[in-house]
């Protein structure tokens, strides 16, 4: 009864172990091969002054896949979503799509335009990367987004652009 028992209790354990796959599976990964990751979004180039008591600035967010080696197939785009104050626009934009044969990274911008000077601004952005892939030609696609963090800030006469 004893050896029994402690036959059982070892094959409980051999299961725990291995992931509850059988002794001659390969060994238990948690990962996939592929995965996304998103940026924050921040201020890529700005503010510049546009005449008329305005200004702009550009925004940028980077995402994409990393994968553990090559691979059949991989696309990724990255949306950034906006949102500005005091008539400062919300939407979305989509950069292109990249697609590559192992880890890529690909971006959006928002070209903050028209900010009048002496107006305070708040704004909220997040990016979402969008991503497909295939380690070998024969498997299904994989596909889905990741959303990032949120980068919130305020602009209210930038020095050495609103005088």
């Amino acid at each position: 009864m004893i050896k029994r028992v402690l036959t059982v209790l070892s094959l409980v354990i051999l299961g725990l172990a291995t992931g509850g796959q059988a002794a001659n599976a390969a060994p238990f990964d948690p990962t996939p091969y592929c995965r996304p990751y998103m940026g924050l979004p921040y201020v890529d180039s700005g503010p510049t002054y546009t005449g008329g008591g305005r200004y702009q600035f550009d925004v940028e967010a980077a995402g994409g896949m990393h994968c553990n080696g090559a691979a059949y197939k991989v696309s990724v785009s990255v949306t950034l979503h906006y949102s500005t104050t005091s008539g400062g626009g919300t939407g979305t934009t989509t950069g292109s799509t990249k697609t590559c044969g192992d880890s890529c990274e690909n971006t959006a911008h928002y070209m903050r335009t028209s900010l009048f000077c002496g107006y305070h601004y708040t704004y909220d952005d997040y990016a979402t990367v969008n991503y497909t892939w295939q380690r070998y030609s024969s498997d299904s696609p994989v596909s889905g987004s990741l959303n990032g963090g949120h980068t919130t800030g305020s602009s209210y006469n930038p020095p050495g652009v609103c005088t």
